[in-house]
């Protein structure tokens, strides 16, 4: 049905743009890699432009900080990879319940069907308004699908403590990310295009 496009289109969304970062990540790594052999002299040319209390230029030297630079950059893109994914799931499913919730809302008059009801929507696509789609009225918890009891204030009802919840997940998540997400969005970004500059120098 309409909400499992919904959903398997925020999977689809969530796959592309893990995908294409880690993409990204490795082919910045893989030219650190190649620029010395490609940009100059194998022994004396580092992907970084940086100083060291020792002469680089020297083959074990030049080695170890090759590697050094190669590792260090491959653990900050690791890093960035998994807290950007995590604050980018908690929003991106976050906004799923809120368009769940909105249709909810919608669809609090008895006279449409629950979910366990609906009947499946044909010629979805990716393109499809999903949340237009939707006919019923979604339930999530085993209890409300379990409760024989059907009326527009019971899922009013259940409408208010879905969105009760949001709102405490919401509140949750900005305790404890706070600004950091700024911080961090705003670190991941000046890394990457500095890391990039560096290497095509």
């Amino acid at each position: 049905g309409a909400v499992f496009g919904l959903l398997n289109f925020h999977v689809i969304v969530e796959r592309v743009l893990e995908y294409g970062w880690g993409g990204m990540a490795v082919q910045l790594i893989g030219a650190m890699i190649m620029a010395p052999v490609v940009v100059g002299n194998e022994n004396t040319t580092l992907p970084l432009n940086s100083k060291y209390p020792y002469d680089t230029t020297e083959p074990l030297n030049y080695r170890l900080t090759l590697v050094l630079q190669v590792t260090t950059a491959a653990f900050n893109f690791a890093t960035m990879f998994v807290l950007d994914g995590l604050m980018r799931a908690f929003c991106r499913w976050t906004s799923f319940q809120m368009q769940i919730l909105n249709s909810n809302f919608r669809h609090c008059d008895p006279t449409f069907p629950q979910s366990t009801q609906d009947r499946p929507v044909n010629n979805l696509n990716l393109l499809s308004n999903f949340e237009e789609q939707i006919h019923c009225f979604v339930l999530f918890r085993p209890d409300e699908i379990t409760t024989k009891e059907d009326c527009f204030l019971r899922r009013f009802e259940v409408c208010i403590e879905h969105h009760k919840r949001l709102i405490s997940i919401i509140h949750d998540l900005g305790y404890v990310f706070g600004y950091y997400i700024f911080a961090e969005f705003s670190s991941s970004t000046f890394i990457m295009c500095l890391t990039g500059y560096q290497v095509f120098l």
